[in-house]
């Protein structure tokens, strides 16, 4: 599936045909042959849409022969399952001094949720190219906070009645702070390479290419510098969510380890406890001549030393902490 809007000066308008120039089209899951049409019209790198589709690529800046290729990944909430947890996928974005093309693997709210009177405000494809990242790194934040009081509710729960499914529920979270701190880092270093070719004396043809197409001045210098702001945020609040949801996981199961040990302990306690009786009782069931036999309330004698055993053993038992 694919969107068509047209960059005039009067902002980013929606487009019903393919333009030659000053036009985004955004890509979602494309076919083989949409894609070939794009490649041949604009003469864009079929790898290029090809990585932007592959879930296992990295975050990564490539230029040359008048493209401009920027990978990154983007957070997205995974409700499919029993629980929700947090993932990422990758979104290309290919820019050329005809085109701006972004393709993702499916709809998301780094672009489909980006509010229409932003888009329609924007005349440039550079500031939309950093509207786009600077959405990428808020969602990161959002989504972080909706784990932190995710966590909270449930560690609350937890210290209540403590289920294996809300167990699962922190652990889901943890590996969800896993693939977001793989992938901020990685947007990390793509943003740190931008504005090093921004800012380089070096007259490669890389750093000149990428000078151009993202237009070296200085708001857009200024974007990016808050555009890594925010991302080292992201990054440190990931890390210190990741070792707060770690050490909960190593108390809980410290926890529910010694919950077993007073359960075991206890349990052995009224083996031991039980265990006198039957061996007192043992005794005078045999078929032998045995003291108080003939008595009337031999029976009854015979239970309240079993009980004072029991007492006197359990007693012994606490007594030395076992």
């Amino acid at each position: 599936m694919q969107k068509l809007y047209s960059i005039t000066d009067a902002g980013i308008m929606e487009a019903n045909t393919i333009e030659d120039s000053n036009q985004w089209i955004h890509l979602i899951n494309p076919t083989e042959e949409e894609s070939q049409a794009l490649v041949e019209r604009f003469g864009i790198k079929p790898i290029y849409i090809k990585a932007s589709l592959d879930n296992d690529e990295n975050s990564r800046i490539e230029a040359g022969n008048g493209q401009l290729f920027i990978l990154v990944n983007i957070p997205y909430k995974d409700d499919s399952g029993k629980f929700d947890s947090y993932n990422t996928l990758p979104l290309g974005i290919i820019l050329t001094e005809r085109v701006l093309l972004t393709v993702t693997l499916m709809e998301n709210e780094v672009i489909e949720g980006m509010p229409e009177d932003e888009i329609k405000g924007m005349n440039n494809r550079v500031a939309l190219v950093y509207k786009i990242l600077l959405r990428m790194v808020n969602l990161y934040l959002k989504y972080l906070k909706e784990i932190e009081k995710k966590s909270a509710i449930i560690e609350d729960y937890i210290n209540k009645f403590l289920k294996n499914e809300e167990l699962i529920k922190l652990l889901n979270l943890e590996h969800s702070l896993v693939y977001f701190s793989t992938a901020l880092r990685s947007n990390q270093t793509v943003m740190e390479k931008i504005f090093s070719s921004y800012v380089s004396k070096v007259k490669n043809e890389r750093y000149l290419l990428i000078q151009t197409l993202l237009e070296r001045n200085e708001d857009n210098e200024d974007n990016l510098k808050e555009l890594i702001v925010e991302n080292k945020q992201a990054i440190a609040l990931i890390d210190i969510y990741t070792n707060i949801l770690s050490n909960t996981m190593d108390a809980f199961a410290s926890i529910i380890s010694n919950n077993l040990n007073i359960v075991m302990k206890f349990l052995t306690v009224v083996t031991i406890s039980l265990a006198i009786p039957a061996i007192v009782t043992s005794f005078y069931g045999m078929n032998v001549n045995l003291p108080f036999q003939e008595r009337s309330l031999a029976y009854i004698g015979i239970i309240l030393l079993s009980v004072a055993l029991m007492f006197v053993v359990a007693g012994i038992v606490n007594r030395k902490r076992f």
